[in-house]
């Protein structure tokens, strides 16, 4: 249920019944608008329980198949936004772990909250306090384990490793280094050629990090075959073109997306930001000076060849 439909802040409430195969809608009164909250379904109690998230992050609900309840208690996890839930089917208790106290991330007054608490279908109670920060967490039906996948602090590049829990107690039973490293990806891109999500990843670094703009440009060219129509991609790669002093193929890119209706006002303001971080002040001018005349509406689609009529400087 819940979630984002159409771009903040047209959020969803709408409660969706999973039924042969098929989706329907419910209409029937609920949480409200939900993101970033934790769904498990209770196997024991045959009920379905969803825990925090926006816009009301301490809040406990359940659905029986047929109707939302709030479940009201005197202790419960509290405030919670992109933590992790799983059902324990050998000790019938729904687990949570982790997340955030603010649904911002990036806000300097948000915290992480690395504690684990268990729901026993009464009562909540708070089981494990470990500094572990999961981007995954599941149950291990065939050794009976809650399994959880992450790291213990908090940057993107610390060591990742695996942990099971044990008599309410996190343990760690395997280590697997820093993996949102340059060499890593690089790596794993080529051991993994047909991987999308990572090629992206590889491109940017070669963008962004390395400066490599030829491997980026590689690399970009091949996300275009995949994502032919994302607009990011093809403003990253005239950007990476125009680094080479390859500016008519820049400007081909971009002639392509204007005559599609893909560049907006937006679009011409996010490039012109991305040139002028690269020192490409002329084309960038260029770039803000079409964004101008487009107004604030960003209505007028209408052909704009020749972006880059300045050598690069």
């Amino acid at each position: 249920m819940g979630g984002n439909n159409n771009g903040y802040p047209n959020m969803d409430s709408t409660t969706w019944l999973l039924k042969n195969g098929k989706f329907s809608p419910l209409q029937i009164p609920g949480p409200g608008v939900r993101y970033h909250y934790g769904l498990v379904y209770d196997k024991h109690r045959k009920k379905v329980l969803l825990y925090g998230g926006g816009e009301k992050p301490d809040q406990h609900w359940e659905f029986d198949g047929k109707k939302w309840t709030r479940v009201m208690l005197s202790e419960s996890p509290g405030r919670r936004f992109y933590h992790s839930m799983v059902y324990h089917e050998d000790t019938k208790v729904v687990i949570l772990h982790g997340g955030w106290v603010n649904q911002n991330p990036r806000d300097p007054i948000n915290s992480q909250t690395p504690t684990t608490w268990a729901w026993d279908g009464h009562t909540w109670k708070k089981i494990a306090e470990e500094r572990i920060f999961p981007i995954a967490m599941g149950y291990d039906q065939h050794r009976k384990v809650v399994v959880a996948f992450g790291r213990t602090e908090l940057s993107s590049d610390s060591e990742m490793g695996l942990w099971e829990l044990k008599q309410n107690k996190w343990m760690k039973i395997a280590a697997y280094g820093k993996w949102n490293t340059v060499e890593y990806v690089v790596q794993w891109v080529q051991q993994h050629p047909d991987d999308a999500q990572a090629l992206l990843k590889y491109a940017d670094i070669m963008q962004w990090q390395t400066k490599q703009f030829l491997e980026a440009e590689l690399a970009y060219k091949k996300l275009t075959k995949i994502y032919p129509e994302k607009t990011s991609i093809l403003l990253d790669l005239a950007i990476v073109l125009a680094m080479q002093d390859k500016v008519s193929e820049a400007d081909e890119y971009i002639a392509k997306l204007s005559e599609a209706g893909l560049m907006n006002r937006p679009a011409y303001l996010r490039l012109a930001g991305l040139l002028r971080m690269e020192k490409k002040y002329l084309p960038s001018i260029k770039c803000q000076e079409i964004a101008l005349s487009m107004g604030l509406a960003g209505v007028d689609f209408q052909p704009r060849p020749h972006l880059f009529p300045f050598e690069p400087t």
